[in-house]
């Protein structure tokens, strides 16, 4: 039989940190050339830091008849607010662990029961969490309770070139963004896009969206070198859509991330265009994978999908009983 508390003293807090570093051991984030005992008081240090600017957060333990920690659950408020978003402020489940010998005995459950406890108890009136798209089991768990998949982010491994012909090929130009170009006609597709999702997904008042809108551009600059932006054109030079790709080297690996994809009509084909485009681009370029940032949940992931990209991370939402919320 298990029980879950509230961690509360060090002594719980360390119990938390030895069980946290051992998770990332098993998911080969820990690196293993340098002493473990540094790199679990420098993970302790930063932890205790990001706590310190948290108002709200709850640990809790799953534990069984001697005491023993079976698992753990942390919960926090989120601490930053998506512009785009008018949703009340969710909790944030930062963190979810059942140690692998007690999985399949309704642990995780009963943890994440808990996590929507202090959140509703705390006065959230909605809770929410981020999963890797590989980890089928948990996602299986958060659908059971409740939660569902807002936007996503997915990603691709280039191993070499298209080898199939692009759907509306022929029809657009792709070419990357001439350097002094006035961004102008990309920023007004921008918010237009914006707008569209802000409201029919996001729920942000219309009066909003303006103010919305300029605080998620205020720093976004078309001339940064680590930057790539690409134009889709028809054959009359009118405007269908622009993706911003970021060139990211870790450790002498390419990567690339698409921070920015807006589109008119006809998403499928320039989508798939642009795609094709900036993929052949980066294989010259030596860029081993591209990813996405996040996406809503909508039919466009389809373009993404059939172009052989696979979801990395989703961000999951569920509202709590209005009923049952408790401020203290």
């Amino acid at each position: 039989m298990s029980m879950i508390h509230q961690c509360t003293s060090d002594s719980d807090f360390d119990t938390f940190i030895v069980m946290q570093f051992e998770a990332a051991g098993e998911n080969d984030m820990v690196d293993l050339s340098k002493p473990l005992a540094e790199q679990r008081q420098a993970h302790r240090a930063e932890l205790l830091k990001f706590l310190a600017g948290k108002q709200k957060t709850g640990v809790f333990f799953a534990v069984d008849e001697d005491d023993h920690p079976l698992g753990y659950v942390w919960v926090s408020e989120r601490g930053y607010l998506d512009p785009w978003d008018a949703q009340p402020e969710p909790a944030w489940v930062y963190d979810l662990r059942v140690d692998a010998r007690q999985r399949g005995q309704g642990l995780g459950q009963a943890l994440m029961r808990q996590a929507e406890t202090w959140a509703d108890q705390e006065g959230f009136k909605r809770i929410g969490l981020h999963v890797f798209g590989v980890n089928q089991t948990a996602i299986k768990l958060y659908n059971r309770l409740g939660y569902t998949a807002l936007n996503c982010q997915l990603q691709k491994n280039i191993y070499g070139l298209p080898s199939t012909r692009v759907p509306g090929d022929g029809r657009y130009l792709v070419q990357p963004l001439p350097p002094g170009t006035d961004p102008a006609p990309l920023i007004a597709l921008w918010k237009e896009n914006f707008s569209g999702v802000a409201q029919s997904i996001y729920h942000v008042p219309a009066d909003r969206i303006q103010e919305r809108f300029e605080a998620f551009i205020k720093e976004v600059q078309f001339d940064r070198p680590e930057v790539e932006t690409f134009v889709v054109k028809d054959q009359s030079d009118a405007l269908f859509g622009f993706m911003r790709l970021t060139v990211i080297d870790h450790h002498g690996k390419k990567g690339a991330w698409i921070s920015t994809l807006q589109t008119v009509q006809e998403l499928d084909e320039v989508v798939g265009v642009l795609l094709d485009f900036v993929e052949r681009w980066a294989f010259q370029k030596g860029i081993s994978q591209i990813a996405t940032g996040k996406l809503p949940q909508d039919d466009g992931l389809l373009c993404f999908q059939q172009a052989g990209y696979t979801t990395s991370n989703l961000y999951m939402f569920k509202f709590l009983p209005e009923t049952h919320s408790i401020v203290k």
